[in-house]
């Protein structure tokens, strides 16, 4: 099984993007996806927020993280710094350069059909060329 952590300034389209991932993979999935999102108008993730998600994917095999801005980004680079279990550390997969709902998307799909991590990590891969490939021909 594995987890995927949803990193979002927005609340509401965490939640959002949660909705559309299981309706896509089923509540049964072998896929655990959890949010994590602000209420409130202030901008920037609370590091332990992230870390008291990831204590919650122990029993899985791999995470994946994905964030949609900086200020995500930085609030999850934070938290792994201040992660100290070195089995969950090993399992983490952050990937900063994929976009927030395509990336999470794609893995959970991947996971869902049964997809290992190198698998999941291909696919992620042929995602963001091209992403790269459309962004330089607009």
């Amino acid at each position: 099984m594995i987890g995927i952590v949803l990193v979002s300034d927005n609340e509401e389209e965490v939640n959002d993007l949660l909705a559309m991932i299981e309706v896509m993979i089923g509540l049964d999935s072998k896929v655990i996806v959890l949010p994590v999102g602000r209420s409130d108008s202030i901008l920037g993730m609370s590091p332990l927020a992230i870390l008291k998600t990831l204590s919650l994917l122990e029993e899985t095999t791999d995470i994946w993280i994905f964030c949609d801005s900086e200020s995500s980004q930085l609030s999850v680079r934070f938290a792994l710094e201040l992660l100290e279990d070195a089995e969950i550390q090993e399992r983490i997969t952050f990937l900063p350069e994929l976009p927030l709902v395509e990336g999470a998307y794609v893995a959970a799909v991947e996971g869902a059909i049964g997809r290992d991590k190198a698998g999941i990590m291909k696919t992620l891969e042929l995602l963001r060329r091209e992403l790269e490939e459309r962004d330089e021909t607009n």
